[in-house]
């Protein structure tokens, strides 16, 4: 087998693992988990803390940069409630607003925003384009004579370069900020090979729905003090279905992993089939202080 061939058969390979990883990562759930030791080791340990109740508080929405109507029909309450199911399954229970809690559990939620580069917004397709007008700006220019037209058409050139160092800058750290937000950031880690490189990058290249779990130490934070005692992560990617779905589907994934602590990314396809129906959310009733049973 010649070059030639030894290359088109390496390109047709390349182009069927990237095809195959666009269709098994189309409906993937990323899951990033931490726990800090110390709500590790008193969950371990503490016969009283088998289980945990909470309140929930709204965090952050991040809207994207395009309209995505399936998020705004969903209330908090909506997203909290399929939620509470599935933190029910790892022993942590709801109770009222009113009552005191073991846990703070702040929700953030949203979209990523991938970022649309200058060429896009500028509507370059080529190199060529790019430089076209301030080329042109400089040939009218006329000769060498230093001129303000002149003096423009450089300033033009400079800024194309400068623009294009900026946007890349720009992309770079933006996409490092949306690695954050999903818990992929191990995307831009040197201590990861190319290819888990590609895969998460791939994951990274279209926008995502995600969630992101905090709970803090209640009693500490009416305290003024803020412990996370651990945070679950949690997206996929949000073309071609509405975030109401996409919202029961990483519910169902990371429920499994909500309070643990994973020392690796957990990256599972959802299907149809994988879907289990949960019972009635307990509301937990909480004894007044000094009370003993």
């Amino acid at each position: 087998m010649n070059l030639l061939s030894n290359s088109k058969a390496i390109g047709l390979f390349f182009l069927i693992f990237i095809a195959f990883t666009g269709l098994f990562a189309a409906n993937q759930v990323v899951v990033h988990s931490q726990a800090s030791e110390a709500f590790m080791t008193q969950r371990a340990l503490d016969d009283k803390k088998e289980f945990y109740t909470y309140h929930f508080y709204k965090g952050r929405f991040h809207g994207g940069n395009r309209a995505d109507p399936s998020m705004n029909r969903m209330s908090f309450n909506d997203i909290v409630f399929d939620m509470a199911n599935h933190l029910q399954k790892q022993n942590f229970y709801p109770v009222q607003e009113n009552e005191k809690s073991d846990l703070l559990i702040v929700v953030h939620y949203g979209v990523t925003s991938i970022q649309q580069s200058t060429d896009k917004m500028l509507g370059y397709t080529s190199l060529e384009d790019k430089l076209g007008a301030a080329a042109s700006s400089a040939q009218s220019a006329g000769g060498g004579e230093i001129t303000g037209a002149s003096i423009n058409a450089a300033s033009d050139l400079a800024f194309v370069g400068n623009a294009d160092i900026a946007a890349n800058e720009a992309n770079e750290l933006s996409a490092r900020y949306q690695a954050q937000l999903v818990g992929m950031e191990k995307a831009y880690s040197e201590s990861i090979g190319p290819r888990e490189e590609f895969e998460y990058k791939f994951l990274l290249k279209d926008e995502r729905y995600f969630v992101i779990l905090m709970a803090y130490d209640f009693q500490k934070m009416q305290r003024g003090e803020a412990e996370l005692l651990w945070s679950t992560r949690y997206s996929i990617r949000s073309v071609g279905q509405s975030f109401e779905r996409a919202i029961k589907d990483m519910n169902l994934v990371a429920g499994n992993y909500f309070g643990k602590h994973l020392d690796d990314i957990v990256k599972k396809r959802v299907t149809d089939k994988s879907r289990v129906k949960l019972g009635k959310i307990e509301l937990v009733d909480t004894e007044p202080e000094g009370e003993v049973k």
